[in-house]
């Protein structure tokens, strides 16, 4: 793999762009076969689970009741999510964020929730939590684009963009287009395999003034990330094989405050780095679009 060390961070040596190895559990024939019957059966019950998700929440519930009644709205879609995660050996409480009582600031409407990007899960349990606005980061443009919680889980197995095709705005606008609701972005504008932190897009810098930003963190095991496009079918592998994830979500205690948005993205970044105790690399979208072109042509060889 020496012909991609140039995709290798200089500071750190970190190559977030490949996909981390899986390996099953000793003794490894029982693993095997116990492994095997896990994979076939909650193979069942999520696409079960998800057609009824994308047919009765998605395509109706969502449309009309989430203006009127969007508490219902979001307890309705924590049921589905809740029930895979425990389907699939996630406890509840890990993906759970409790509040402590000396904590009285966390995030409300028209707050935005920052945070790493490296699988379909940040999704699932940012809709769990908070149910909020998701958006696309970019890395030629300050422009987001505002997707649903489907497109913005599977565009974790999606080649990245330079710029958005259609939906497009700022986030300021977005947020007074929804001033009910949270909206999450991911600066980074890719996926990872959460070794470290990509180089933030200009998304943020169209945050107006006074937002206050949430950095959180997503922590579970490295084999589930999807740093690589068309890794639908490993990821569902890994995820629904092994018997247990373990879990972890930290979100800041203190709000950053937008002054000058032009500074913001190196304030977010470092502050997510801290919370989330990885490094920040030197790599980001465009570096990764550079990548998978270098890979594909590797992968042909």
């Amino acid at each position: 793999m020496e012909k991609f060390t140039k995709w290798r961070d200089e500071g750190t040596g970190l190559a977030p762009f490949f996909q981390n190895s899986f390996e099953i559990e000793s003794p490894k024939c029982f693993f095997l076969i116990f492994g095997s019957f896990l994979y076939i059966i909650r193979h069942l019950f999520i696409f079960f689970l998800f057609i009824n998700y994308f047919i009765f929440v998605h395509m109706l519930l969502s449309p009309i009741f989430q203006p009127i009644f969007p508490r219902l709205v979001h307890f309705v879609k924590k049921i589905f999510i809740g029930s895979v995660f425990f389907l699939c050996g996630i406890s509840l409480s890990s993906v759970q964020i409790n509040y402590t009582k000396k904590k009285k600031i966390f995030p409300c409407a028209q707050n935005i929730i920052i945070s790493c990007y490296c699988s379909p899960l940040d999704i699932l349990c940012l809709s769990f939590n908070y149910n909020p606005i998701f958006t696309i980061s970019f890395s030629n443009t300050s422009f987001v684009q505002h997707v649903s919680g489907i497109k913005a889980l599977f565009y974790t197995f999606s080649m990245p963009e330079r710029s958005p095709y259609k939906n497009y705005m700022t986030l300021d606008s977005l947020s007074k287009l929804y001033p009910n609701r949270i909206i999450c972005v991911f600066p980074e504008g890719t996926t990872s395999n959460g070794s470290g932190l990509l180089l933030f897009t200009q998304s943020l810098e169209s945050v107006a003034p006074k937002t206050k930003i949430f950095p959180l963190s997503i922590k579970y095991g490295n084999y589930l990330t999807t740093p690589l496009p068309r890794s639908f079918f490993k990821f569902l592998f890994r995820f629904t094989f092994k018997l247990r994830h373990n879990f972890q979500i930290k979100i800041s205690e203190t709000p950053i405050i937008v002054e000058h948005p032009e500074k913001l993205r190196e304030i977010a970044s470092a502050a997510l780095s801290r919370l989330s105790k990885v490094p920040r690399l030197g790599l980001g979208v465009n570096e990764k679009i550079s990548f998978l072109k270098a890979w594909k042509t590797f992968s042909k060889c």
